[in-house]
C-alpha cells in the first residue's frame, strides 16, 4: 500500500505521548516531556499543535520521529505505523518486546557500610585548611553525616542517601598533597551523587566534584535558596537526568556547572541540544583550577 506525503506529515504533528499513553505506555509527565518508565532515558517531547513529535534515548545516543518510535517499539511497519498514527487502521496496545526487557519498577540500593574513622581530623585538616573550605559549613556536614573520615586511608567521604535516608554511595578524595586521589566506594549506587540540599530543592545545581560544588556554595551561599546542589563525580549525564526524574525538577530548573573545559563544555552542550532550557553556568576559574 502507497502511503501519501500528506499521511506522513499529518503522522508526524500527533502528540505522541498522548498516543502512547493510550496505547497503554506507562509515562511520566518532566517539565515539558514525558519519560517512558520502562526506559527511564527515553525522552518523548510533548509535542503541541504545529509541532513535530520526537523522541530520544540517551542510553544509546539515538532518537527520532512518531513514526520512528512506533517502529522501533512497537514493532510496527512504516505502513501500520503511519496508519495508526493517523487514525487510519490500526487500534493495538503495546506489547513488550523480549528484545527490550523492562527494568523493575522499584530498584532498591543495597546499604553500603562504610569503613569510617572515629573522628574527622583529617578532613577538617584537607579540605577547611588546603582547599579553603568554610569550616562552619563543613562541620554541619560531618555533623550532620554527609562527611566522614574513612578509616584506614584518611579519605574524605562524600555520601549520598537514597530517598529512605540510607547510605548507598560515597565519593572518594583523598587528603594527601603528595598524593592526589579520587574515587567512588565500591557498590555506589549509580545514578545518584553527593548533594546539599536546602529548602524545597526545585532547582538543581550540578558539579563534577564535592568540592566544587562546595566551593560554588561557599561564594554563593546567600543567594542559594530551595536548591539542590549535586556532584556528578566526573560529567555524567545519567546522574543529571535520574536526578531531576526522582525530584521531579523541570529542565527549566537545571544549572550545568561543569568545568568550563572541553569536556565540561561538550557535556553542557549535548544535554542543553535534548532541553534546551537547562541553563550553563560558568564556575570561576579559581573552583576549576582546584579542582
Amino acid at each position: 500500500m502507497r502511503i501519501t506525503d500528506e499521511q506522513k506529515e499529518r503522522a508526524a504533528f500527533v502528540n505522541l505521548p498522548q498516543f502512547l499513553m493510550a496505547h497503554g505506555f506507562d509515562l511520566k509527565k518532566v517539565g515539558k516531556e514525558y519519560v517512558w518508565k520502562d526506559h527511564d532515558s527515553l525522552h518523548i517531547k510533548d509535542n503541541g499543535p504545529g509541532e513535530r513529535g520526537a523522541w530520544f534515548r540517551f542510553s544509546e545516543d539515538k532518537g527520532g520521529d512518531n513514526i520512528g518510535f512506533l517502529r522501533e517499539y512497537m514493532g510496527m511497519s512504516f505502513v501500520d505505523a503511519v496508519e495508526a498514527l493517523t487514525g487510519e487502521h490500526i487500534d493495538r496496545t503495546y506489547i513488550p518486546s523480549r528484545t527490550y526487557e523492562q527494568k523493575p519498577k522499584t530498584v532498591t540500593a543495597r546499604e553500603l557500610s562504610l569503613a569510617e574513622a572515629d573522628n574527622a581530623r583529617r578532613v577538617f585538616a584537607y579540605l577547611c585548611k588546603t582547599r579553603g573550605l568554610d569550616y562552619d559549613m563543613v562541620s554541619a556536614l560531618v555533623r550532620g553525616g554527609s562527611i566522614a573520615q574513612e578509616e584506614k586511608t584518611g579519605n574524605v567521604l562524600f555520601k549520598y542517601y537514597d530517598e529512605h535516608g540510607k547510605v548507598i554511595g560515597a565519593e572518594k578524595v583523598g587528603t594527601s598533597t603528595e598524593h592526589k586521589f579520587k574515587g567512588i566506594a565500591t557498590g555506589s549506587a549509580a545514578g545518584h551523587g553527593f548533594e546539599v540540599v536546602r529548602g524545597t530543592g526545585e532547582k538543581a545545581f550540578f558539579f563534577e566534584s564535592a568540592i566544587d560544588m562546595l566551593s560554588y556554595l561557599q561564594m554563593h551561599d546567600k543567594e542559594l535558596t530551595d536548591c539542590r546542589l549535586v556532584s556528578m563525580m566526573g560529567v555524567k549525564p545519567n546522574i543529571v537526568l535520574d536526578t531531576i526524574l526522582r525530584n521531579n525538577i523541570s529542565p527549566d530548573h537545571v544549572f550545568l556547572c561543569s568545568d568550563n573545559d572541553t569536556a565540561g563544555n561538550e557535556f553542557a552542550q549535548r544535554l542543553q541540544e535534548q532541553y534546551p532550557d537547562m541553563k550553563r553556568v560558568i564556575t570561576p576559574d579559581e573552583i576549576v583550577n582546584n579542582t
